[in-house]
């Protein structure tokens, strides 16, 4: 039988939306695999190449599963894992997922799982990037008043860091440029 490789989109969404496709499949969790669609992926032979559009049903779906099935830590490590610039994210998530939902809560001390591990160390570098650019991020004031700066991190961490600065600064509005991935996120008071 040929190996199911499902193309996510580099999101939380995306991946959750692959897990659900991959899960629904009944193809068997041995024979399926999640990736991240790029253009730099290596095509294998006797793979069966499945695109998967994101869904926000299908990924809320996946996301109360982990939430209610396996833990609400879990969940954020999970997501965490998901911001990660890492390409063997989505295939780890899934296979942690699986694990998750057989073990439960436990799942996220069981380092002597590869795809656990992968998770931890993931989610950590997700956790520290954006710990250093909420401590060291600064702005300039533009001449209509409004703070701006500019960030290029290895990891999707603007939604994270936009939350954090409307808290810090709710009387401000400001924008941050990730020049790395090209989007911007903008607050107004």
């Amino acid at each position: 039988m040929n190996k199911h490789v499902y193309l996510c989109p580099d999101s939380v969404e995306g991946i959750f939306t692959g897990v659900y496709d991959a899960w629904a499949s009944q193809y068997g969790h041995t024979n399926n695999q999640l990736q991240i669609q790029s253009y730099d992926y290596n095509a294998e032979l006797f793979c069966d190449y499945i695109p998967v559009d994101e869904d926000y049903d299908k990924a809320s779906k996946v996301a109360r599963t982990i939430q209610r099935q396996i833990s609400p830590l879990c969940y954020q490590y999970i997501v965490n894992a998901a911001l990660s610039y890492d390409s063997r994210k989505a295939d780890a998530i899934y296979r942690v997922i699986i694990l998750g939902l057989h073990m439960g809560s436990s799942v996220i001390n069981h380092f002597a799982d590869l795809n656990v591990s992968t998770i931890d160390k993931l989610s950590r570098n997700v956790s520290n990037e954006l710990l250093h650019l909420q401590g060291f991020l600064r702005f300039q004031e533009l001449d209509n008043g409004i703070l701006y700066a500019t960030i290029h991190p290895k990891n999707h961490i603007i939604r994270y860091l936009g939350e954090h600065f409307a808290d810090r600064f709710p009387d401000e509005s400001f924008l941050i440029a990730d020049t790395q991935r090209g989007c911007v996120i903008a607050y107004a008071n």
